[in-house]
């Protein structure tokens, strides 16, 4: 069927038209519905493949703002560490110092 072309087509429509007494253009929708259909049943297995890769770059995508969320927080939690360490009164200093 792959080597079908568009002439050959209109060609058949026209002979099942004919042959049976249709009307062309139900003939034509008919023809329609069985090529979608056939590509359909061709062409399920290529949905399947893609929704378990939509399903798994949302896995990921999840992941990624989860770890970003942890790494600002890390970020943050380094800044007021550095912050209040070199914020600290030297008396406190000093006590470490000596203990």
């Amino acid at each position: 069927m792959q080597d079908l072309n568009v002439k050959q087509l209109v060609l058949v429509i026209n002979a099942i038209a004919e042959e049976k007494n249709l009307p062309e253009e139900m003939v034509m929708d008919v023809m329609q519905q069985a090529i979608a259909a056939a590509w359909r049943r061709e062409n399920s297995g290529r949905d399947q493949d893609v929704l378990a890769e939509l399903k798994e770059l949302r896995r990921v995508k999840k992941a990624y703002e989860q770890l970003k969320l942890e790494h600002d927080l890390l970020k943050k939690a380094i800044a007021f560490t550095s912050q209040r360490n070199a914020t600290s009164s030297p008396s406190s200093r000093s006590k470490k110092a000596t203990r």
